[in-house]
């Protein structure tokens, strides 16, 4: 059996040196960096939860082994779904998701709503579609391949987007402040919720917070 937390155990150094890197060379600013570890920590966290452990040997291996193939497989959205299912299974995949609605703000360079789901939707599948790669690999169909789990999880992106359109509300009403050149935590929330509530982006026009405005002396100094 391989465990969640060797998989975590490998795969966090790798992404150290990797933020590391793009700290270093893509002028990435500490507080954006922050932010993406923040969101890495949780990608892994979510991969432990719905890929781990692997059953690759002993007798979990061959418990899972004795289960046919179809008895893994549900492509009936919400067929098969009792309150019991809704609240240990349906309730858990739809909080899988929230973090990465509210999150991806944070991480992504030029987030829009349309992006965030979609990535948000094809991470919930692409997680289904690993568990069914790596049954089909090691012989054994250990996890259940159910429609109803991207679909909680597109339901809990969705929760995340708006949960991350009020926190904008309520920080700009309690900040006031402009961004600027400060590379903090405070000012890249600030840039973030600039960029995606800002009135000018709401109106589907190029964001002008913090660049050059013109101003009407040429055409005062015509008049004079």
């Amino acid at each position: 059996m391989i465990s969640g937390n060797a998989f975590a155990v490998t795969v966090y150094p790798l992404i150290g040196i990797a933020l590391f890197l793009l700290w270093k060379k893509s002028g990435w600013s500490g507080a954006h960096v922050l932010f993406t570890l923040i969101f890495a920590v949780y990608t892994v966290e979510v991969l432990k939860v719905t890929l781990f452990p692997l059953p690759v040997d002993g007798v979990m291996a061959r418990d899972f082994a004795e289960v046919p193939f179809w008895g893994f497989l549900n492509l009936v959205p919400f067929g098969d779904l009792t309150a019991e299912t809704v609240r240990t299974q349906f309730v858990p995949n739809v909080l899988l998701g929230v973090p990465f609605g509210f999150g991806a703000w944070f991480v992504l360079e030029s987030p829009t709503l349309k992006k965030v789901l979609l990535l948000g939707i094809g991470a919930a599948v692409t997680i289904e579609l690993i568990q069914l790669s790596i049954g089909a690999s090691i012989g054994v169909m250990y996890r259940s391949i159910d429609v109803n789990d991207p679909i909680a999880n597109t339901i809990g992106v969705l929760i995340g987007i708006a949960a991350f359109g009020l926190f904008g509300i309520a920080f700009r009403s309690l900040d006031g402040e402009e961004p600027n050149d400060d590379p903090g935590v405070i000012n890249h929330v600030r840039r973030v919720v600039s960029r995606q509530l800002g009135g000018s982006l709401a109106r589907g026009k190029p964001n002008t917070v913090g660049a050059s405005q013109p101003t009407s002396s040429g055409s005062r100094e015509q008049n004079s």
